[in-house]
């Protein structure tokens, strides 16, 4: 497997921590994800960020504020990408904003057949928090899974409508990526 920061053609501001199957390295990617997620395992979200953490900083990206997205699936005991974030932003010394938020009722993307029926939905379900002042901030949005980037592209159009500087974004997993 090779870890790799890589920026997505399609989306311009979107980046992607990928692992392509050669050799498994510890910590595999995928597993800590289904730890964190599945089994709230804070060590695997901490070793995530760590992962994170090395590649930013391999790759020299310039932000002064982590953002991440907000849950899909508010009842897990405990969120993958909040604890990700905490952590990234105490390795990184940079500050993190829980300044997003999913209105409740929302449907989760497994539930709808169509990117497009799913793009509709994500229309206006997003809002950002009125003490928030994200003015000239270059933000890095982070997101565990990333299924068809809709979700990631939504919440990158609200920080850029509310004065962001610039968004990029970094993931776990992207499904797109998947033969």
């Amino acid at each position: 497997m090779i870890l790799t920061l890589q920026k997505i053609p399609a989306d311009q501001c979107l980046y992607k921590l990928y692992s392509k199957v050669q050799a498994m390295p510890e910590p595999d990617p995928g597993f800590l994800l289904y730890k964190a997620k599945f089994q709230a395992d804070k060590a695997a979200a901490s070793a995530l960020s760590g992962l994170i953490a090395g590649l930013l900083h391999k790759n020299r990206m310039p932000f002064d504020l982590i953002v991440p997205v907000p849950p899909g699936k508010a009842d897990r005991p405990m969120q993958p990408v909040t604890e990700i974030v905490r952590e990234l932003s105490e390795r990184l010394a940079v500050p993190a904003s829980f300044c997003l938020s999913k209105k409740t009722g929302c449907r989760l993307r497994r539930d709808v057949e169509s990117d497009h029926e799913w793009e509709k939905l994500q229309d206006g379900s997003f809002t950002l928090s009125d003490s928030t002042d994200i003015s000239g901030r270059n933000i890095l949005l982070v997101d565990d899974v990333i299924g068809s980037g809709i979700t990631v592209r939504k919440c990158a159009e609200l920080l850029i409508k509310n004065g962001a500087a610039s968004v990029e974004a970094v993931c776990v997993i992207d499904k797109r990526a998947a033969d």
